[in-house]
């Protein structure tokens, strides 16, 4: 069986995985974040033991894992779902500049770009005072869009939809709307709460916010090796400075060594060091990045040895 399967968007799939074990062991499936007991039907026998899953969809694409244990001991297996569909919600839609006749809207990558990479942003607008929304443009390739011609005083909403190659996403807006004031100088500030006093926004249009450089990220962890690379997975810093986190700096140094060497850098969560020597050992960092500069390292205490992982012997495929 493959260890990676790839599905439709609104079709049905089943993992089955054949054991052995004396005494017959016990079995659970797991998934981060989901319980597998309401959202899967799990059949399991003496030998086997599958899980179905009924009209998927981007959020049951990830790794599901398999545990055997009893008292001669315990054995995992993790196998991985591609569900294709069209991407999540864009991450962190803000708007970062105001002047009195424009806004800049920025956002992330979504975290989940479900079956391919998000190659194209919708942008959308909407008046405080109107339900509906107008489109502003459906071919923007970055993570900004500055929109023009607003009316000084209005209120506005923007939301952000991410595309793929199968389909229009889920979109995101920003949580407050941002009253368009000020001069043509440009300032980062953060939408009003509509619900409260504009003594907050009046401060912050006269003292710009100033950026710090962010936490390093708190975590930092391998999720898969072979002999010639490792792939890295991280979380994103607590706090980002004041201001959006814009990359990770990745690097390594050989066990033994003394100079880290840069391996690249990402905007995303996480990044596969590629042409690494095999039975080699390696320590890795990280680093966020914002406008103020590069946050301090997360590093990895345990070296990680490039070669292939080999799958305990207790699953039998037929």
């Amino acid at each position: 069986m493959r260890k990676t399967l790839i599905v439709k968007d609104g079709s049905s799939f089943t993992l089955t995985v054949p054991f052995r074990g004396k005494p017959i062991p016990n079995v659970s499936w797991t998934k981060p974040d989901v319980d597998l007991r309401v959202r899967a039907v799990i059949d399991t026998t003496d030998t086997f033991s599958s899980i179905t899953l009924e009209k998927a969809t981007r959020n049951d694409s990830g790794k599901y894992t398999i545990t055997l244990s009893s008292v001669a001991g315990t054995a995992s297996l993790t196998l991985s779902v591609r569900v294709l569909d069209s991407p999540g919600p864009p991450a962190r839609v803000e708007i970062k500049e105001v002047t009195k006749s424009s806004a800049t809207v920025s956002w992330d990558t979504p975290e989940n770009e479900g079956g391919g990479p998000v190659k194209n942003y919708l942008v959308d607008i909407r008046e405080a005072s109107k339900k509906g929304w107008t489109r502003l443009t459906d071919t923007c390739h970055r993570l900004t869009y500055k929109v023009s011609d607003l009316k000084e005083g209005e209120v506005y909403y923007f939301r952000v939809t991410g595309e793929n190659e199968y389909g229009v996403g889920v979109p995101a807006e920003t949580k407050d709307g941002t009253k368009i004031s000020g001069t043509d100088h440009y300032f980062d500030l953060t939408p009003i709460d509509l619900s409260g006093s504009e003594l907050d926004h009046i401060y912050e249009s006269i003292f710009p916010v100033v950026s710090e450089k962010p936490s390093p990220p708190p975590k930092l962890g391998v999720t898969d090796v072979n002999k010639e690379s490792v792939s890295l997975a991280w979380a994103r810093p607590e706090q980002d400075g004041g201001s959006r986190i814009t990359g990770y700096l990745v690097e390594a140094m050989e066990k033994g060594q003394e100079k880290w060497v840069k391996c690249g850098v990402t905007k995303f969560i996480h990044f596969t060091v590629s042409g690494l020597r095999e039975n080699a050992e390696y320590f890795f960092r990280i680093r966020a990045e914002n406008h103020a500069g590069f946050s301090d390292a997360k590093e990895m205490l345990t070296p990680v040895a490039v070669k292939d992982q080999l799958d305990k012997p207790d699953f039998t495929w037929t």
